[in-house]
């Protein structure tokens, strides 16, 4: 492989993410700020520029709104409503407003807050974990998922019983701005889910005003209108599931594969703490953050023009070797370990207390000693543009 070949790559091609890993390595070292004609966007790969890139005040955070621009006329007007409706997740909108949000959740997210919440975690770990043992299982499907589940609609103070409704709507709205370029078919099926999830939350936010539950997401914003209240609640609906049901299973998929790691662990429970974070290096699951250049800048060493889409690839600078030693070994004693799992900067992850508390919480049972945990075939893989993520784990827990 050489320049040629990484130029040539195109991420709508679905077999250039047959080979993840490979292919941002051949970036990377190759084509390191890489013009991708398919998606019309640049891919940046370098663990120093992205970092520089997320500090950069020249480039915006209105990913989605730079995307739906690639539609048609007749696109665009069919689907306004959803664009004004991305526009309002705190994730993807730019100060003040960005600013304002962020001020009103980080109340219910502060380091105290999420402390609290560790004892029930863990007890829902161990429930789970309990429950799968002594036959084969499917560790993501009956112990990462429902575990990011659970924990999501606690902080919520919603139903869980409601999930398999809301999750559609959650998949729906995520497909759509998750492909290469917009496809208006997803996109309407995307506009019908984001009115189901307006009428959620209107009944949600009556019902929690009645209980006085006034310490959760959809209320701290209250004051700044419906449209924050529905974009923050489906933030943390998509947010706290998929990636974080990610970076469950593919924490207990790699230590598994890595066994003399996970001994490790088991001996010193003080390892579980960097076990995590070089999990979230080694197979980072939410794997792009979306800018868009509000003037001319300057990427990397390439010159950027005004209204550019550029793709930072933390699942890329997360195995730079320029950062990393030996970036293909998974280790659980790394230190340093600056990953960018979370991002960095203005928009670094506001549920990072809670996802780590998570991690920690999912890898102590596994590693406690009070079962064992094998492998019990190969997992299986999936990697879309934004995500990394197991989709089976087999395995057997056993009591000791």
């Amino acid at each position: 492989m050489n320049q040629d070949s990484a130029q040539r790559l195109r991420f709508d091609d679905p077999g250039t993410l047959a080979d993840w890993h490979n292919t941002l390595a051949l970036l990377r070292t190759h084509d390191p700020v890489h013009w991708d004609e398919g998606i019309g966007a640049w891919i940046v790969t370098r663990h120093a520029d992205v970092k520089a890139g997320l500090f950069n005040r020249d480039l915006s955070s209105r990913g989605p709104s730079a995307f739906m621009d690639l539609l048609d006329a007749a696109g665009q007007r069919e689907l306004r409503e959803l664009r004004s409706f991305y526009e309002h997740w705190m994730v993807f909108s730019d100060s003040p407003y960005h600013e304002r949000v962020r001020t009103c959740v980080q109340r219910v997210l502060t380091p105290r807050a999420v402390e609290r919440r560790r004892a029930h975690v863990r007890e829902e770990a161990r429930r789970l974990a309990d429950a799968a043992t002594g036959r084969p299982v499917d560790l993501y499907a009956e112990f990462s998922r429902p575990l990011a589940v659970r924990v999501i609609c606690d902080l919520l103070d919603i139903p869980v019983e409601d999930w398999e409704e809301f999750s559609v709507w959650s998949r729906d709205l995520i497909a759509f701005i998750s492909t290469p370029r917009p496809e208006p078919a997803l996109g309407r099926i995307a506009l019908d889910s984001y009115h189901a999830t307006v009428d959620y939350v209107r009944r949600a936010a009556k019902d929690l005003r009645a209980r006085g539950l006034v310490e959760n997401p959809i209320l701290a914003v209250e004051d700044l209108g419906e449209a924050a209240m529905v974009a923050t609640f489906a933030q943390f609906l998509t947010g706290g599931c998929d990636p974080i049901s990610a970076a469950i299973g593919n924490a207990v998929a790699t230590l598994l594969a890595h066994p003399a790691e996970l001994r490790l662990v088991r001996d010193d429970d003080t390892l579980v703490g960097s076990a995590l974070e070089e999990c979230l290096r080694f197979e980072t699951p939410f794997t792009i953050i979306p800018k868009v250049a509000r003037t001319d800048t300057v990427v990397g060493d390439v010159h950027l023009p005004a209204g550019s889409r550029i793709h930072f690839s933390i699942a890329a600078a997360n195995r730079d070797p320029e950062v990393f030693p030996d970036p293909d070994r998974f280790t659980v004693t790394r230190t340093p370990n600056p990953h960018l799992g979370f991002g960095l900067g203005a928009h670094y992850c506001i549920g990072a207390g809670l996802a780590r508390v998570e991690l920690a919480e999912a890898v102590r049972a596994l590693a406690d000693g009070r079962a064992r945990w094998q492998p019990a075939g190969t997992p299986t893989w999936v990697s879309s543009f934004g995500l990394r993520s197991v989709a089976t784990v087999p395995a057997r827990i056993e009591p000791v």
